[in-house]
């Protein structure tokens, strides 16, 4: 048995550091704290106290995960990679991760959708570059190929057509064959398929000399 001999109130206001015979024992979140009783005075089985250290490491890497989320939308895998890195152990990580997805915290599937939206918003890119960059936040294949079946194919092209008009006016210069390289270049760098490339370079034929 351990007795209660201090409660303090963090920095941050959010916390209540316990003190069991004098020394600082864990952490709890102040309505944890009334639910288990927690008060100076009070005598806590070794049990119990493991189950509070639990709890406050669960709190405390909940906490954690918040914060991170608070950034913006995260993948399940950019999640439970952080929570490694924090050197949260794998139990907790589990517990955090399940609490993040009964709050919808955390669903790899309108993360995608969002990602394709931004990309879409404020920097263009074509499919294979979308499918590659979600591949690499974690996502599933059969969520990727979902994400992007929702894209139609027109889509595409009109994306790649606002792009290369963009750029088009810097090459009237070039001669037909000068810019059907850079162009191609350029688009099959942001992820566009060749269909879409050579359909596009062929509409921009007539702009251009030789």
């Amino acid at each position: 048995m351990a007795i209660v001999t201090k409660i303090k109130l963090q920095k941050t206001k959010k916390r209540l550091n316990i003190f069991l015979d004098g020394k600082y024992a864990f952490s709890l979140l102040p309505e944890e704290a009334v639910k288990e009783k927690v008060k100076i005075g009070a005598e806590i089985s070794s049990e119990k106290i493991q189950s509070l250290i639990k709890e406050s490491d669960f709190q405390a890497s909940l906490e954690k995960a918040y914060n991170f989320l608070s950034f913006r939308p995260r993948s399940l895998a950019e999640v439970t990679d952080y929570l490694t890195k924090k050197g949260i152990g794998e139990e907790t990580g589990k517990q955090v991760i399940d609490k993040l997805k009964e709050l919808r915290m955390v669903d790899d599937l309108k993360f995608s959708q969002w990602w394709l939206e931004q990309r879409q918003a404020f920097h263009p890119v074509g499919k294979k570059l979308l499918a590659l960059e979600l591949k690499k936040k974690g996502i599933a294949r059969e969520i990727i190929d979902r994400v992007l079946a929702d894209q139609r194919g027109t889509d595409e092209i009109l994306t790649a057509r606002q792009l290369l008009s963009k750029k088009s006016g810097r090459w009237q210069n070039l001669t037909f064959a000068e810019f059907r390289k850079k162009a191609g270049d350029f688009l099959l760098r942001r992820g566009f398929s060749w269909e879409t490339v050579n359909n596009l370079i062929t509409e921009f034929k007539k702009d251009f000399s030789g």
